[in-house]
């Protein structure tokens, strides 16, 4: 599927959310690896002007703290706040998805 084909950006991000919620169960970090990858690729697909987008810079940045919250590396603090400050900067974003996003940060 090419990049901005919704179907490619729903299917990654139902993927990204079902390893984050095996690894939550397991504990298996290749789960969250994995669930990292397949945020950045939805993410990565989605036209600018998506108005999912929010929602699922949101939903990276839940994936990169949980991996700060389990090898406290900076880098995935600064990663995970990043993209939830471009999810609340997102214009074409619902104000829900928006204020999740601002309130994380």
């Amino acid at each position: 599927m090419p990049p901005g084909n919704r179907a490619l950006t729903t299917h990654l991000t139902t993927l990204a959310i079902a390893l984050r919620a095996r690894y939550q169960r397991t504990g298996d970090q290749a789960d969250l690896d994995a669930a990292i990858d397949a945020s950045k690729r939805a993410v990565a697909a989605s036209p600018a002007d998506d108005p999912d987008q929010a929602g699922r810079l949101f939903n990276l940045g839940g994936v990169i703290i949980a991996r700060y919250d389990r090898e406290r590396d900076p880098a995935d603090l600064t990663a995970a706040l990043d993209s939830w400050r471009l999810a609340g900067l997102q214009r074409t974003g619902t104000p829900e998805s928006r204020l999740k996003a601002s309130w994380r940060d």
